[in-house]
């Protein structure tokens, strides 16, 4: 699926990351929205690997892939 920005006019495929657990509970989970586009790659890789070590509580990561650049 791609998201085209209507006022750039570039193409966005979205990126989704789920914690293991999502569609086995009701649990309610913070949300982090990266909006860099792939920039934010660092940012959520530092983000997985934390929750990974139980060091921050799981998250839901939404951001876009650039598809165009």
């Amino acid at each position: 699926m791609q998201i085209k920005s209507e006022k750039s006019g570039l193409e966005y495929e979205p990126y989704i990351r789920l914690p293991k657990n999502y569609t086995q509970s009701n649990k309610k989970y913070p949300l982090v929205l990266l909006n860099d586009r792939g920039y934010s790659v660092a940012a959520a890789s530092g983000i997985v690997h934390l929750m990974a070590g139980r060091d921050i509580e799981d998250v839901i990561i939404v951001g876009a892939k650039d598809m165009t650049l």
